[in-house]
């Protein structure tokens, strides 16, 4: 036993420690700890224990619970408010006016208004961040907890659209009958092919040296999970693993920077990969003699980094998550605080923009019909979202109790002529417990 014990630590230690880019965030899931500000390793027992932490399965506060929750989340930064402006100045239009202008000039009226649409495309796309994006992370889950085993149906999805921006190639120089005009104060200028390609905005968007990329990862964790409690001199240590089997599917594409906001579903129909992977979590929770009521855990998911096929040239791959959290019950176990934070720093598919989150909160239950929480998290990886406030309450028999959680940042984007938060999440549920 005590080797196991010590292999146990050791193993969760040493894949602690810092490790590179991860792809796909750590996403809260569960109306408990969602909006306790998405703390949930050391506190989230139950039927969401498999994905948190599945060593919470070796003590339960029920013999059999069952939640079903459906959500979504939506991260903006600096974007949807630029390609929508970006998709109303038809810039294809506005470059076939100057290649007809070069080989015989147009109306002066008609010229000048394609050369303001297209210094009006090119001012868009200098206001649009190096880092921007996208992204909808819709959640459809089922968990099940049977005394110390799990179960469940955990839809975890990310799926992003970021512009990628060539400033090399802002230049108005257009190609016309094998030749080359370069558009100065208005007026049309032969160029070569090496200036045309090296600097023409045409190009760029011809040759998709600047484009709106689409990238997502939708699947299901069904997982098998068990956890035990050891016994030790120094306080109880829980050990929990889960297997899981992950069907999902992939998205991949390229599209025109100047599609709007709304369109972007429609390039997707033939660009999905379906695939199957498996995947592996361990986790571990101590609970100190000295100080019953404080609960210490650890887990790492995805240790064998699951990939999913795609119909590009390389597969996306869900790589390690290690995550550490602390509990602590208070007024005989009516209030409970916790705090998890992210020891891996984990990428989105919004390109450059990591997510790697410290949140906390309370969860007060005067009753067993009655939950009532807050909390707070922070992506401590980037700064755009700022402090992302948590509200949540739970109301019925524990038979039956209806649960609701939402979130949303300190910090807003426009979208569709509204102020949004940059991160927003809303998840309802239905909880029996027995």
């Amino acid at each position: 036993m005590k080797r196991m014990i010590i292999a146990s630590v050791l193993v969760l230690g040493f894949i602690s420690a810092p490790l590179p880019g991860q792809a796909v965030e750590f996403a809260p899931i569960g109306s408990e700890a969602m909006s306790m500000g998405g703390a949930g390793v050391a506190s989230s027992r139950g039927a969401y224990a498999p994905y948190y932490n599945p060593a919470l399965l070796a003590k339960l506060n029920n013999t059999v619970e069952v939640s079903l929750a459906v959500g979504a989340a939506v991260r903006e930064i600096n974007l949807s408010e630029h390609i929508d402006t970006l998709s109303d100045l038809e810039i294809n239009e506005a470059f076939d006016v100057l290649s007809e202008d070069a080989l015989k000039p147009v109306d002066a009226e008609r010229l000048a208004d394609a050369l303001d649409d297209i210094d009006l495309f090119r001012a868009e796309l200098g206001r649009i961040s190096r880092v921007n994006g996208l992204q909808a992370m819709p959640g459809l889950n089922l968990g099940c907890q049977v005394k110390g085993f799990g179960f469940g149906v955990y839809g975890v999805s990310d799926v992003a659209a970021s512009a990628i921006i060539d400033p090399d190639h802002l230049d108005i120089i257009v190609e016309e009958a094998g030749q080359y005009f370069s558009y100065e104060s208005g007026v049309a200028q032969i160029t070569t092919q090496a200036d045309y390609e090296a600097h023409s905005l045409q190009y760029a968007l011809d040759n998709k040296l600047t484009y709106l990329n689409l990238t997502g990862l939708i699947y299901l964790e069904l997982p098998i999970a068990y956890g035990r409690r050891l016994d030790t001199p120094y306080g109880a240590l829980d050990l929990g693993g889960s297997f899981k089997i992950m069907p999902g599917y992939t998205i991949c594409k390229d599209i025109s920077i100047d599609t709007e906001s709304g369109d972007v579903n429609d390039d997707l129909d033939d660009n999905e990969k379906r695939s199957t992977s498996w995947g592996v979590d361990l986790g571990l929770l101590f609970t100190p003699a000295k100080a019953e009521k404080l609960s210490l855990g650890l887990v790492a998911k995805n240790l064998n980094t699951p990939k999913f096929d795609t119909k590009g040239a390389s597969d996306l791959k869900v790589k390690p998550q290690v995550r550490l959290g602390t509990a602590y019950s208070l007024l005989d176990d009516k209030l409970t605080a916790a705090l998890d934070i992210d020891l891996t720093r984990n990428e989105t598919f919004i390109h450059g923009y990591d997510a790697q989150y410290i949140g906390g909160g309370v969860n007060y239950h005067p009753s067993n019909w009655l939950t009532l929480r807050a909390g707070l998290m922070l992506n401590i990886a980037e700064s755009d979202e700022g402090t992302v406030l948590t509200l949540g309450f739970g109301i019925g028999p524990k038979w039956l109790q209806l649960d609701l959680g939402a979130m949303a940042s300190t910090r807003s984007s426009e979208f569709d002529g509204s102020s949004i938060p940059r991160y927003a999440k809303v998840q309802l549920a239905l909880n029996s417990r027995w």
